[in-house]
Parts: C-alpha cells; sequence; structure tokens
C-alpha cells in the first residue's frame, strides 16, 4: 500500500505543479490554480486521493518519497498564500472574531450542500 501510496502522491504533486506552468504570474492567480489542480486530480483519481488521504493504511512516516511530495505540495501552497497575503491579495479573512464562527460554520454548510445535493436531469 506504501508503494501505491507513493506514486498516487508523487502524481498529485506532478499535477499541481503543472497547473501553475500555465498560471499568471500574480500569487492569488497561482494559488487558485494550485486549488484547481489539486482538485482535479483528487475528483480525476478519486480511489488515489482517498488511498493518500488515508494514512492509517500504510507508514506515511517512513516513506521518504511520501514525506517528500507531501511536504512539497504543502510548502508550495503555504509560500503562495504567504506571497499573496504580502502582495495584499489575501488579507487576513475579514471576519470579526465574533462572526468567524458563522462564517465558517456557513461556508461548510454550502460546501456540504453542494456535495449532498442530487444532480438535477
Amino acid at each position: 500500500m506504501t508503494a501505491i501510496a507513493e506514486e498516487a502522491t508523487l502524481r498529485l504533486r506532478i499535477a499541481v505543479e503543472r497547473t501553475l506552468q500555465g498560471a499568471g504570474p500574480e500569487p492569488i492567480d497561482r494559488l487558485h490554480a494550485l486549488g484547481h489542480g489539486f482538485l482535479e486530480w483528487a475528483l480525476g483519481h478519486p480511489t488515489a486521493f482517498r488511498l493518500v488521504s488515508a494514512r492509517r493504511l500504510y507508514r506515511f512516516e517512513r516513506s521518504r518519497a511520501l514525506l517528500t511530495h507531501f511536504a512539497a505540495v504543502r510548502d508550495l501552497t503555504v509560500q503562495l498564500v504567504e506571497a499573496a497575503q504580502a502582495a495584499g491579495q489575501l488579507p487576513q479573512w475579514g471576519v470579526s472574531p465574533r462572526r468567524a464562527r458563522t462564517e465558517v460554520t456557513q461556508a461548510l454548510d454550502l460546501l456540504v450542500s453542494g456535495l449532498t445535493t442530487k444532480p438535477r436531469p
């Protein structure tokens, strides 16, 4: 299972990096592309996505390849978020601490509703 997870994680990393090749120079555009690349890969490879997300099925911490590829995607994401923040493109959420719970809950509810709604014929 570890070998399969390693291959899936490598493919995820390649897919994310490939989407950045066509992204604009602005950090927010690159962050947007990275997110879409990740989602496209996950939706296009649901079994592989479930495997790489289920670390209990293999020894994640003992695989240099898994650690390397996950770190690469995570580090790239963090770099783009920080660059977008520094460029003023991604200010802190702009939600007061009092409204944070409501805003996050509404976003989660919207996401879950979108995933569970039956498609129209």
